[in-house]
């Protein structure tokens, strides 16, 4: 069986709130990329909102800047 990951692009007000904890924090986009284990790119594509991340990198970056963190999974079975 496949498995399928969800991914999901953050608001312009996410965005900035995880930036703007990442700096309270001191960390760069390379600190964080390596604590959550994924490439730079990756999280400068999450930030800039060019990306979707999967809700488990996303999961990752947010337990790592002590940030909430919920995923609504809206799925209408008919």
């Amino acid at each position: 069986m496949a498995r399928v990951t969800q991914s999901i692009t953050l608001t312009v007000a996410q965005r900035k709130k995880l930036a703007a904890r990442r700096h309270a924090k001191e960390m760069t986009v390379s600190d964080l990329a390596a604590a959550v284990g994924v490439d730079r790119s990756m999280i400068a594509h999450i930030e800039n909102g060019t990306k979707a991340a999967p809700i488990s990198l996303l999961s990752r970056v947010a337990k790592r800047l002590d940030l909430a963190f919920s995923a609504r999974l809206d799925v209408k079975l008919d």
